[in-house]
């Protein structure tokens, strides 16, 4: 079935979504990114188990984020008692893991990555670390009028 699937599939027609290798990152999702870069929130660099991760805190956290936290979100002794823990420690801190030679693919474990594979940490981290930069607006703006009535033009 997944073969004649493949077969039958035109790149031709209209219809056909193009299959993508990396996330194609709007305007919306670079918005997002420049605003998550422009709150200043610390990055904390942690290394787990041979994995370097970027960890940040959430809007909905009171509380900066330590190394100490992350090695408390990473090593949790006993374990999680229950979901509730679990999901109030993921609604609290942020983890990043970062792929430095094709930063598109990066991930992230909040809940908008999960769903659409981009986010604005995954933005934000790689253009603190120089691997990526915000595409700049095209604003062709005319310089300001000149102060007072407008001159009549010359007739010919």
């Amino acid at each position: 079935m997944l073969q004649k699937w493949s077969l039958d599939r035109d790149a031709e027609f209209t219809t056909t979504k193009k299959f993508e290798l990396k996330p194609i990152i709007s305007t919306r999702e670079w918005t997002f990114g420049y605003n998550w870069v422009k709150l200043r929130k610390r990055i904390v660099k942690y290394l787990h188990e041979g994995t370097q991760f970027y960890m940040c805190t959430t809007s909905e956290s009171t509380s900066d984020i330590t190394k100490a936290k992350c090695k408390e979100f990473w090593i949790k002794e006993g374990g999680w008692h229950d979901l509730d823990e679990l999901l109030e420690w993921s609604m609290k801190f942020i983890a990043v893991k970062i792929d430095s030679e094709n930063w598109e693919s990066s991930t992230c474990s909040c809940h908008y990555w999960q769903k659409n594979f981009k986010c604005k940490h995954t933005i934000g981290t790689s253009h603190f670390l120089n691997l990526n930069k915000f595409p700049g607006l095209d604003l062709a703006i005319e310089g300001n009028a000149k102060r007072g009535r407008k001159k009549k033009p010359d007739q010919l």
